[in-house]
């Protein structure tokens, strides 16, 4: 996981709430042992959020398109982590 500080600086953190969550979610994560737990908690809160945001039910989602909508916001996150590291180059 990326450094608190790095992550300070570049000012990714809302509020300081958001930085104590990062906080435990790290604390966790290295006393797991390994990343698996954190991209199983990760993965199951992103799946949450689908569902509650658009209203799905279980029964309603066709796996094909649920699939293509994961990869969709998979390719959303990658670009906006790009525009970050490209607006952290820009501010050096």
């Amino acid at each position: 996981m990326i450094p608190r500080d790095e992550l300070v600086e570049i000012e990714f953190f809302e509020c300081q709430a958001c930085a104590d969550e990062w906080q435990l979610l790290s604390d966790v994560v290295e006393h797991c042992g390994d990343l698996s737990f954190y991209h199983r908690a990760m993965s199951g809160f992103q799946l949450a959020e689908l569902f509650e945001r658009y209203g799905w039910r279980p029964a309603e989602v066709e796996a094909e398109s649920f699939h293509d909508l994961l990869i969709v916001r998979a390719e959303q996150a990658r670009y906006e982590v790009q525009q970050m590291k490209q607006q952290q180059t820009t501010k050096e």
